[in-house]
């Protein structure tokens, strides 16, 4: 099923020709472009700094468009453009702040941190996640890889060893944390060296959930331009077997949580069953905590539960109500 998406251009006419630009990209995808932000399942800020004026703009319109978000019509409000790049590293220092800021709303029960570069998660950053009740006991780090040497072809300005300490200061820290990452495989000049590299150090940290791809050549880009491409069999195996892998140790960590007690929501219903996840489980890209019920009509989306984890099936945990 196609989503809507609706973009809000400020600020001057060349921030008007990249929305355009925008709009031709997503004509081509699984988007339904539409005029008014209350029909937008996704609706896009393209923001503008220039001037107080224009700043002033700016967050009036995404505090206006943030009505949507709450109400439940938008699933995402996405800021870009110049505001949001020119005040990016004031952004990444006014995030504990603003994290702390958000907990004290009312009507707010979970908060997620997601695409979270692991350059950047500063001690204070770690202490706020493990004070705060509301921020969910979870991170997604988009690591890339965990070969040295391919870090730095990806320029990724961080080391294995220096991955490895961030882990274990999260798990020291925040008891319990869910981390997430993302890899690429078959990245330009990744030898076999460089794979067993990054499968000994899966194998080594385990990891609670994890997503692979296999790397795409893009034109006009520095890794498109690199030599030593691999052949796309190859890194369609690399990726598959590492997901292979990934999913005895998911599946190991999964049993292991057999006889806990979690709070859920209930994300949708079908086939006698609620679809539910705790803050252990992001929407759309994690498992779900599946609870059979005799009677779905007495359920209803949205709706908050305990449940008891009392099975793993593939991917999912099976819970037991309460």
């Amino acid at each position: 099923m196609k989503k809507t998406i609706c973009f809000v251009t400020l600020g001057c006419a060349k921030n008007t020709v990249y929305s355009e630009y925008m709009m031709g990209l997503c004509a081509d995808s699984d988007y339904i472009l539409v005029e008014e932000p209350a029909e937008a399942t996704v609706i896009v800020v393209n923001t503008c700094g220039f001037i107080t004026a224009a700043k002033e703009e700016t967050i009036n319109t995404i505090l206006a468009l943030n009505d949507y978000k709450e109400a439940g019509s938008c699933e995402f409000l996405v800021a870009i453009g110049c505001m949001v790049q020119k005040y990016a590293k004031e952004m990444e220092e006014a995030l504990p702040e603003l994290l702390h800021d958000l907990c004290k709303i009312d009507g707010i029960r979970w908060i997620r941190l997601l695409y979270a570069y692991p350059n950047n998660l500063s001690d204070d950053l770690i202490a706020t996640i493990a004070s705060e009740e509301k921020i969910c006991k979870y991170i997604d780090i988009p690591l890339q890889h965990a070969d040295d040497e391919i870090l730095a072809r990806m320029n990724r300005k961080i080391d294995q060893a220096q991955i490895r300490a961030l882990i274990a200061k999260l798990r020291e820290r925040v008891p319990g944390i869910m981390i997430r990452s993302t890899f690429i495989v078959g990245f330009p000049g990744e030898t076999e060296a460089a794979y067993n590299n990054l499968l000994n150090f899966l194998e080594e940290v385990q990891l609670d959930r994890v997503g692979v791809f296999p790397y795409s050549q893009e034109e006009n880009t520095p890794a498109g331009r690199m030599p030593d491409q691999l052949d796309e069999a190859v890194k369609e195996e690399r990726a598959q077997n590492l997901m292979d892998i990934q999913f005895e140790i998911m599946f190991a960590n999964h049993q292991r949580l057999i006889g806990e007690t979690r709070h859920v929501l209930v994300d949708d219903i079908e086939d006698g069953m609620l679809l539910c996840r705790s803050q252990s489980e992001a929407p759309d890209i994690d498992p779900y905590v599946i609870v059979p019920v005799a009677d779905v009509s007495a359920y209803e989306i949205g709706q908050e539960l305990d449940v008891v984890i009392s099975d793993v099936h593939e991917y999912d945990l099976i819970g037991s109500l309460v």
